[in-house]
């Protein structure tokens, strides 16, 4: 009886004894990348920067101005009429209907993209006509000015105020 009652008691025992629940761990939060508001390759050379453009309208134009880190030159894309999904040429600035220019400074120069194109994927605009959304690619090669000029490839805007 002695042995049964040890028994019992060792098999109570295990039963009352558990084990405490190791709490589930904590899983790591996604981090989620950013998309670049612009990134092109500029004569083989990659520029991108995240929340660094805004959005304009002034007379007949609309357009989206990028401020690349670390620097005080501009890229602005102006459209004159509003920009609808679609492939548009790039031109130099006329200001007549339905043009698309892409200007960008370089040491001090404005120069503009005179062959090459942009095609947008995704565009809205607000009701006063700024663009408050924007997904597109583009290429070009630009006007020579000091006997310099720049070819963009791997352009890519994912614009969102």
């Amino acid at each position: 009886m002695k042995k049964q009652f040890i028994i019992g008691f060792l098999l109570i025992s295990l039963i009352a004894c558990k084990k405490e629940e190791e709490p589930a761990p904590t899983p790591p939060t996604a981090t989620v990348p950013t998309v670049p508001d612009i990134s092109l390759k500029l004569d083989s050379v990659l520029s991108s920067c995240s929340d660094c453009s805004y959005a304009y309208k002034s007379g007949i134009l609309r357009g989206i101005t990028f401020n690349l880190p670390s620097s005080s030159e501009p890229i602005l894309l102006n459209f004159s009429m509003r920009p609808l999904p679609g492939s548009y040429p790039f031109v130099k600035p006329s200001f007549s209907a339905n043009e698309v220019t892409f200007q960008f400074k370089r040491q001090g120069t404005y120069y503009t993209a005179v062959t090459g194109s942009i095609n947008v994927t995704e565009s809205d605009t607000n009701s006063y006509g700024e663009i408050k959304k924007m997904k597109a690619t583009f290429s070009f090669i630009s006007d020579t000015l000091n006997n310099k000029h720049y070819k963009a490839t791997e352009g890519v805007i994912n614009f969102e105020e």
